[in-house]
């Protein structure tokens, strides 16, 4: 199609959309238009399927509702454009740009297209989205299912209730990122960048995660039920409510033989399997409720969020270890090191990331902590509520705001440990039962 022939083209579009006389729906359909200049066009449900448009300036173009099935856009720039509702199936948009645009509603999952000629099927299982620049775009409620978005830069896009089930988002810079209630259920989002993203109620059931970064994010009411998470980082993160906890299968395979060794230690009394070593793991958010890691080296372990409720650690090795809002109610740390482990709340944040006053704090009521090495650990609002800290050391352990209402403190001398609020710190003193410690 030459100049002349699109711009008539285009001007009876525009009466049709104005519902003219005369006017005729534009029909572009597998045409090339690579390299044309189509700023501002008006082409509202048009009929592009399978034409190609890469390298066209379209800036600021309202492409709403258009017919889009398996149209090539790589290179295009579509800063401003509106594709509000756009069929976008087996899309092709590498490399374009759509800073602030509009494509909420839209679809863009996978889709085939026929040849003109009828002897050839051009196959396309995903949207080819990779290396795209959407930064700001409008993305709510669009269908992205299998998508392939692999290193494009999505900083401070609106993904509410989006669909992004399966969904390639490797590598992607999704900070700031609006991703309230989106569904990103199998999804990959391996060493995607999700810092201060706010995913509140979103949904990562079963996603890969590894090496992903949530550093002041938004979690709340997230659910990673069966998500793969290894090597995350949830510095700063808000996550009040996420369903985090993460069974010994979806960590690594390394991870998984080094567990299962060390439980056929302990049931063996020593004669097979192997002491667990995993000093330096990241083991956020695991669930090893009731598991026997006794003797294990866990030092300098990344603990954050687990569940080790009634777990077995006697005489394990958790200096330095990361321990910050685990549950550890009734567990068995007799004997343990714990010097200069932080078990210490993690601070609850609003959605802005302020600090709402509240805290999770690491629950280690019931706990038997007798003859444990406490020295220089965090426990600041730590809940010891009925633990056992018959003979433990805690010089210099970080106390304050600690419950240790109904704990056993025979021979621990409190005055060895530093019960002071830390500068500008909003927590509670240090409470004690009023009662002498039971025998």
């Amino acid at each position: 199609m030459n100049p002349h022939d699109l711009i008539e083209t285009l001007a009876l579009h525009e009466q049709w959309l104005m519902k003219r006389t005369g006017g005729r729906r534009a029909d572009l359909a597998l045409q090339d238009l690579h390299g044309f200049s189509l700023v501002q066009a008006k082409l509202a449900r048009a009929k592009l399927a399978g034409a190609n448009l890469s390298r066209c300036v379209m800036v600021g173009a309202d492409l709403s509702w258009a017919d889009l099935f398996s149209i090539t856009l790589d290179g295009a720039d579509l800063r401003t454009a509106r594709l509000i509702g756009a069929d976008l199936r087996g899309a092709h948009m590498r490399g374009a740009q759509l800073e602030d645009a509009d494509l909420s509603k839209a679809d863009l999952r996978g889709g085939a297209m026929l040849s003109s000629h009828g002897s050839r099927t051009r196959q396309m299982s995903t949207a080819e989205l990779r290396t795209t620049n959407f930064d700001e775009t409008n993305f709510k409620n669009a269908n992205l299912k299998g998508a392939d978005l692999t290193g494009s830069s999505l900083q401070r896009c609106n993904f509410t209730g989006a669909k992004l089930e399966g969904a390639t988002l490797m590598q992607v810079n999704m900070g700031r990122a609006d991703l309230t209630n989106a569904d990103l259920t199998n999804a990959d989002l391996t060493k995607a960048n999700l810092t201060q993203a706010n995913l509140t109620g979103a949904c990562f059931r079963g996603a890969r995660m590894s090496g992903v970064t949530f550093a002041g994010a938004n979690l709340t009411d997230a659910d990673f039920t069966g998500a793969k998470i290894e090597g995350v980082s949830f510095d700063g993160a808000v996550i009040t409510g996420a369903r985090l906890a993460r069974t010994t299968e979806f960590f690594s395979a390394r991870i998984q033989e080094v567990l299962k060794n060390h439980f056929e230690w302990i049931n063996s009394n020593g004669a097979t399997g192997g002491r667990a070593e995993l000093s330096g793991a990241n083991l956020d958010f695991i669930d090893l409720a009731d598991a026997n890691l006794s003797g294990a080296n866990l030092h300098g372990t990344r603990l954050k969020g687990a569940n080790l409720s009634r777990v077995q650690l006697t005489m394990s090795d958790l200096d330095a270890a990361d321990l910050e809002g685990c549950n550890l109610r009734g567990g068995i740390l007799k004997d343990a090191r714990l010097v200069g482990a932080r078990l210490s709340a993690i601070t609850l944040k609003d959605k802005q990331g302020h600090d709402t006053g509240h805290a999770w704090p690491t629950n280690l009521s019931d706990a038997d902590l007798r003859a444990a090495d406490l020295r220089l650990a965090d426990l600041t609002l730590a809940n010891l509520s009925g633990a056992n800290m018959t003979g433990a050391i805690v010089r210099g352990a970080k106390l304050h705001g600690a419950n240790l209402e109904r704990a056993r403190l025979e021979g621990v001398n409190l005055a060895d440990a530093d019960s002071s609020p830390a500068k500008d710190a909003k927590v509670a003193p240090l409470r004690q039962s009023v009662l002498p410690p039971t025998t």
